[in-house]
């Protein structure tokens, strides 16, 4: 039986790992813990039984098998984000994502909407 392809979220952390040669840079740039980024590595290394990195108490370094995957997982990502590029919205800065609580955007937050996107005429939505 054939086994299912490696998740995409490990190829994304080798890569950017690679890229910076620490896992601690990989994970700001990604938007994950550090502790993530090193244990969707030890996972991707363990489902290719082979190490891609040596592991130095200043940051990382590849093996090479990690310098022979590296180009084909940067040609697959790049195909990835080519192929999706058409379908994905260029904001540049222009949205607002608001995280908080129910209780906080029904008491707070919902109740300032109005005022805000009027004081903005500029937003496409603002009426």
């Amino acid at each position: 039986m054939a086994k299912t392809l490696p998740h995409l979220n490990w190829f994304r952390s080798f890569e950017a790992a690679a890229r910076r040669m620490s896992s601690t840079a990989a994970a700001e740039e990604i938007g994950l813990t550090q502790s993530a980024v090193s244990q969707q590595i030890k996972a991707l290394e363990t489902r290719l039984g082979v190490a891609l990195f040596h592991r130095h108490a200043r940051g990382l370094s590849l093996t090479d098998d990690g310098r022979k995957l590296l180009p084909q997982v940067e040609a697959a990502l790049e195909t990835l984000k080519n192929a999706t590029s058409q379908y994905l919205t260029n904001s540049d800065g222009e949205l607002i994502t608001i995280a908080a609580s129910i209780s906080m955007t029904e008491w707070v937050i919902a109740p300032s909407c109005r005022s805000f996107i009027g004081a903005i005429p500029a937003l496409p939505f603002a009426s």
